[in-house]
This record gives structure tokens, sequence and C-alpha cells, in this order.
């Protein structure tokens, strides 16, 4: 006997495309978590992840136009990971909940 699942319904705790991805890279372990920059040497800051999810070039301590903008409905998130990556501290995968639990944020 065969059994289906219907996928077709959506279930919050089911991320999907971009924003499944980063969280799953912040949960790797791949990426050593640094701060102040979003990529130096071999650390990164949870933006920085984001980016190399993307493939997008970092500067060391630039946030780039593309993401500042498209990313951000008024600059709030990326302020708002900003602070919890380096003011904070939170860990990438403390980072990772939190992303998971916001379900307005659909990137």
């Amino acid at each position: 006997m065969t059994t289906t699942h219907d996928t077709s319904t959506s279930h919050p705790e089911q991320e999907s495309g971009l924003k499944a991805a980063w969280i799953k890279a912040l949960r790797s372990g791949d990426y050593r978590q640094g701060y102040g920059a979003l990529k130096y040497r071999d650390e990164y800051c949870c933006m920085g992840v984001l980016c190399a999810v993307l493939g997008k070039p970092m500067v060391y301590s630039t946030i780039p136009f593309w993401y500042s903008t498209s990313l951000a409905y008024d600059g709030s998130l990326v302020g708002e990971l900003i602070g919890r990556n380096d003011v904070d501290r939170l860990t990438f995968p403390e980072i990772a909940d939190w992303l998971e639990s916001q379900n307005d944020i659909d990137i």
C-alpha cells in the first residue's frame, strides 16, 4: 500500500526558498561567525552568510545597496539582524531560530 502526502498546504514551520536556504546555512556549521563586517578572512556575520548563499560579492564593512534596499522593508530588518549578530552576539543557530519564527519575513 502506498501512502501519499498532500504537499499543497503551506505550513509556517516549513520554510521555502531563500529564507530556508539562509536558515539552513546559518545552522550548517559551515560558516565561522564574526562581528562588525559581512566577511573578514574566514568569519561572517549573519548578513554575510546571506551574501554567500546568494553568491553576492562582499566588501569588508559595506552593506551592499542591493540587500539594504531589497531585503529590508525600510532598513529595519537589516538593522535588526546586525544588532542580533554584532550587539547581542546571538549565535547563528539562535539567529536562524529567530528568522524562522518571523512569519512576516518572506525573502
